[in-house]
């Protein structure tokens, strides 16, 4: 999966470089930045992060012997221009917004449309429109794997501070102890910091993902803000598609997550097939029965039903992957189940999100003080409304309960 760092700058790019040290130290590794700016920064950039001399990004991967970053200015430095095709100098006017907004719309979709990307969105350079429109960019855009950071280092006098050694600007912490000098505005006195106490701390912004309420019409290609928010608001409810011949789970008309062990995908479908078998005529939004769970020993008696529905699904591969068990692993104890559980839950959290993936998981309700045994067990089901929930054999076949 390739990581790319789409920052927004203006005159103060050293966010840049801070952010992807601080990357690199979190094992996020940056493969591609791309940086939208403006004529007034493109100078900047290529005096100071992106020089071809003693560029500020280039030492940083040196020293630190990062993996190679692509990073050429000529097909990653995004200036903004005019109709005319005149670079902006800056954002000063409500056409130049529009100008930086549609980029920001352009680059994200490009980016997220890519199967094979992760996309950080770096919120912490340029003017305070420049950071909304990428952020509001992302938000249309980014999936739950994308990323919106922002940037703070501390003590915040760094940002001004000097090398006393090199009398060079903080870009990142160097591996080798320096010490930098500012002046206090406080009291205008000269002070130093060591660069072993300045701390460079990466702020992971929470956001929604909003593309997966939107059609599938108005994903495919860029369109304006008004557009989108259109298109959010409409009463259908994104549904959930259980495609057995892919095995992969489709949330909306975009979101996917790939359950490609045919153990893990047949139990995953056995909870959907009783949540369809549910013969109550209230919704499942405000049930609190929870008919269609399961305990454990429900669970262990239907262990036949979980096989013959592996099975089907095994007759789809041409050749059965090494790493799948030829023997059917048996969901007749709880240390097999609990796994399994696990595992799919997992897999549904990091492809839908935490906005998304409680109602899709194989959650869990408590059951009521057994009498016999005075322990408290639970049942195991899935949230999602049985309305919502399709399984799919073939594009064209929806499988029922048979």
């Amino acid at each position: 999966m390739k990581r790319i760092l789409l920052a927004v700058s203006g005159l103060s790019p050293a966010v840049i470089t801070e952010t992807i040290y601080a990357l690199f130290m979190e094992k996020k590794p940056v493969d591609e930045l791309h940086v939208i700016t403006t004529g007034g920064g493109k100078g900047k950039l290529l005096e100071t992060v992106l020089s071809p001399y003693e560029g500020k990004l280039q030492a940083l991967i040196d020293e630190y012997e990062m993996p190679p970053i692509d990073y050429n200015p000529q097909t990653n430095l995004h200036v903004l221009k005019d109709a005319n095709g005149k670079e902006i100098n800056d954002i000063l006017t409500p056409d130049d917004n529009e100008i930086l907004l549609t980029k920001c719309l352009q680059l994200t979709h490009e980016m997220t449309t890519r199967k094979d990307t992760t996309v950080y969105f770096l919120v912490a350079g340029g003017r305070k429109t420049m950071t909304s429109c990428l952020a509001l960019a992302a938000q249309f855009y980014g999936r739950p794997r994308d990323r919106i950071y922002h940037v703070l280092i501390a003590p915040s006098e760094v940002e001004r501070a000097k090398s006393t050694k090199t009398d060079r600007s903080f870009w990142y912490p160097p591996k080798e102890k320096q010490k930098y000098s500012y002046t206090d505005f406080t009291d205008g006195k000269v002070r130093t910091i060591n660069s072993k106490d300045i701390q460079v701390n990466l702020i992971n912004l929470p956001y929604v993902p909003a593309r997966y309420f939107l059609s599938e019409q108005l994903m495919d290609e860029v369109k304006q803000p008004a557009d989108l928010l259109a298109g959010l608001i409409r009463d259908e409810k994104p549904a959930l598609t259980i495609s057995l011949s892919e095995r992969k789970l489709i949330f909306g008309s975009m979101l996917e997550a790939e359950l490609t062990h045919p153990t893990w995908l047949a139990l995953y479908t056995f909870f959907a097939v009783k949540k369809q078998e549910c013969i109550l005529d209230e919704s499942c939004d405000n049930c609190e029965k929870k008919i269609c769970f399961l305990d454990f020993n429900e669970i262990s008696s239907s262990d036949s039903d979980i096989q013959s529905i592996r099975q089907m699904i095994l007759k789809k591969f041409e050749e059965i992957p090494d790493e799948f068990p030829s023997v059917y692993k048996s969901f007749k104890k709880e240390a097999s189940f609990n796994p399994a559980k696990h595992k799919i839950n997992e897999i549904i959290l990091n492809a839908f999100g935490q906005s998304i993936a409680p109602a899709l998981q194989i959650s869990d309700a408590p059951i009521p003080l057994s009498a016999r045994t005075g322990k408290r067990t639970k049942k195991f089901g899935i949230l999602l409304d049985r309305e919502r929930i399709t399984i799919e054999w073939k594009a064209d076949k929806e499988v029922g309960t048979e």
